[in-house]
Formats: structure tokens, sequence, C-alpha cells
């Protein structure tokens, strides 16, 4: 099982393991969920300090997944909290669940339209290694909000960074050097895949899940929320993962596109 599931990581980016709580776990964490927006004014993304939540990911996620894929993997610094993020239906608001879904690496914030790419500012201006995701609403069919990904992608931006890194006039990240604000696809990721030019919506993947559900998802891998028209809101937890050995980097260089994320996958140990 582990091998299985870190060549599905490695090679699409991301992976999703079904049911890691049950029905009685998932009403109970929507329940502290649904309380903790109310006293935020129903906010659509927020950071709770919740032990239960956090619990979520402390014995079940770390315990039994994250161990197996990430080497020595720990909470990212500055994000040791649970994600709150919910995707509206058109009924809760129907303005926020039909504005534009940039596709975009975390972090850097970077919008891949079907005419370029482009920089967008950012609340996460750092890397880490993983992403991973709860799902406690339904989100088994297209229409219902449900995270979209481009598998593979991963290794493009991967491969980017990593010649960003060669040229030591350049500064690391999406926005800088020959990735700059407003370009069209740079040239290294159009070389990999000419397909990115025809229409990058078009490569888009519903990640679909039920109540309970894990995705974990490398951090290189582009993604978007998307539409919800469903009569519901979209609700999932999320946590941000470093491996131990890249967070260390990350402090010692003072700039974490220095890091090579996928370094800290055990893909590469195995």
């Amino acid at each position: 099982l582990q091998q299985q599931m870190l060549e599905k990581l490695f090679r699409d980016g991301f992976i999703v393991l079904p049911r890691i709580l049950n029905e009685n776990e998932v009403a109970s964490a929507l329940s502290i969920v649904e309380e903790e927006r109310r006293r935020d004014k129903n906010s659509y993304t927020l950071f709770s300090t919740s032990r239960e939540l956090l619990s979520i990911f402390q014995d079940i996620i770390l315990t039994n997944y994250l161990s197996l894929l990430v080497k020595n993997p720990t909470l990212h610094k500055g994000t040791e909290e649970s994600h709150i993020a919910v995707n509206p239906c058109a009924h809760d608001n129907l303005k926020y669940s039909i504005s534009d879904r940039p596709v975009h690496i975390d972090g850097a914030k970077v919008n891949l339209g079907s005419d370029g790419v482009q920089l967008n500012g950012g609340i996460l201006q750092h890397s880490f290694t993983v992403l991973c995701g709860v799902a406690l609403t339904d989100q088994s069919d297209v229409t219902k909000g449900c995270l979209e990904v481009i598998p593979g992608s991963h290794k493009w931006v991967a491969e980017f960074f990593r010649q960003q890194r060669g040229d030591s006039s350049t500064i690391i990240g999406p926005g800088h050097g020959n990735w700059p604000a407003g370009a069209a696809v740079p040239p290294p990721i159009k070389e990999q895949q000419p397909p990115i030019l025809d229409d990058i919506h078009s490569q888009l993947v519903p990640v679909l899940m039920n109540p309970g559900d894990l995705v974990i998802c490398c951090y290189h891998l582009l993604h978007r929320r998307g539409y919800n028209i469903s009569d519901s809101n979209r609700i999932n937890l999320y946590w941000r993962v470093d491996a131990k050995e890249c967070a260390k980097m990350k402090e010692e260089k003072r700039n974490d596109f220095l890091v090579d994320e996928l370094s800290g996958l055990n893909i590469l140990s195995i």
C-alpha cells in the first residue's frame, strides 16, 4: 500500500484516501466548524485553534498516512492551525460562487489562464512539502465545488524551480526571473508541455470525495477550487506540511523556493 501511494503521489501529484473519518467524526468536526464560522461572521476561510480539529491531523493523518509518505512530517511553521475552507454555493453567495477560479500553486498565487501566467500577490509567500485536506461535505460530483487539479503538473513546476535555482541572478519562485508577472507561460514549461498553451482549464481534473475522505497533494501541483453550483456549501479542512529536513533548510537559506520540496517525499528513498 505504501509503495502504491508513493508511486501515485509522485506520478500524479495527489492521492485520495477514502473514509479516514467515520460519519460520527465528520459530524463532530462539521459542528465545530459551523460554530467557529458563526463566531467569525460566517467567513469562507479561517484558521482554527480547535484541539478537536487539530487532533484529526495529529492523531489520524500524521500517524497513519503522512509518516509513510513524507520524511519526518511536521506542520508548516506559521500555519500550525486547521484551515477551514468553504466554497459557498450560489444560494449562499452567488457572486463568490461564480467568481473567477484562477489556477495556481499556494505561496505565490500564480494565475494560469488560457492566455498565460500572471502573478497575483499571495497570502502564503512560501513553499511546503504537501497539502492535506479532509472533506467534511459531499464532493462526489463536479457540481459541488470540489478541488480541481492538473495531474502531473507538479513536475513541470518543480523542474522550472530547479532551472531558476541554476541561475544565480534569479529570485526563486513564480513572478520573478524568467517567470515574470504578466508573462506568457515560461519557456521551460512551454517546452515540456506544449498542450498547456491550448487551454489550461481543459486539463483540470475534479478531485471527487465523500465526507471523511483525505486528499494529499504535492506543493507544486497546479490547482483551483471548482464552481459550486449545488445547493450546499463545500467545506474542507486543510493542513500544510513540511518534511523536517526541508523546514530546516528553509530556515538556513531564508528563501523557501531554494528548497526542492519533492526531496521531502519518501519516494526518493525507496
